[in-house]
């Protein structure tokens, strides 16, 4: 981000934005991968915050205890996905969701502090759900079973497919399920199919 450039006087980096609103708190929802590569700017956020312990990044990755940032990182685990339910793919999103209802949660300036406090509250109780034992399946497996259901269902999306495959239990990393499922649904609707 902080090479981005545009013609306005607003801010195009996190710094920027921290420096014109210096007392506001900010709440970043990031996947690992994205908080990871925010690092940076993040940190000269930091910089230009009057009370830098409102500037809260809640991820799943870890790795941040030797950085600048390890006192404003909320990481959440897999008990999240247990107290919430839905898919990982929103499990950040519905962590700040339930913090930020909770009584009071937005009437005062919250800190990082403040709601790690009230994550691990909610959590506490929550055990980890058993990770399921599947069959890994190489891509060839995953083609034959993609192809067979669409045979059946041309139109079934790939989180459809994702879902009636790890009930079979087997298994397949969700990117490359739905790499390999747009393929197909490509050959087919362009007649290439094998």
């Amino acid at each position: 981000m902080a090479s981005l450039r545009q013609a306005s006087d607003d801010p195009t980096t996190l710094r920027g934005l921290a420096e014109n609103s210096p007392k506001a708190g900010y709440l970043f929802l990031c996947s690992p991968d994205y908080a990871k590569a925010m690092r940076e700017d993040l940190v000269l956020a930091l910089d230009g915050l009057r009370h830098p312990e409102r500037l809260t990044i809640i991820t799943s990755g870890t790795g941040w205890d030797h950085t600048p940032l390890r006192d404003n990182v909320l990481v959440i685990d897999a008990r999240t996905q247990s107290a919430w339910g839905g898919s990982m793919q929103g499990l950040h999103a519905r962590t700040a969701l339930n913090l930020l209802k909770q009584p009071g949660a937005l009437q005062t300036h919250f800190s990082t502090a403040d709601l790690r406090a009230q994550y691990e509250t909610l959590v506490a109780d929550t055990p980890k759900p058993e990770k399921p034992d599947r069959a890994r399946m190489t891509d060839e497996d995953v083609v034959y079973f993609i192809r067979a259901e669409l045979a059946k269902e041309p139109k079934a999306g790939w989180t459809g497919l994702l879902r009636i495959l790890r009930d079979s239990g087997r298994a397949c990393e969700q990117r490359r399920f739905r790499r390999l499922h747009s393929e197909i649904a490509e050959e087919i609707r362009s007649g290439t199919s094998q």
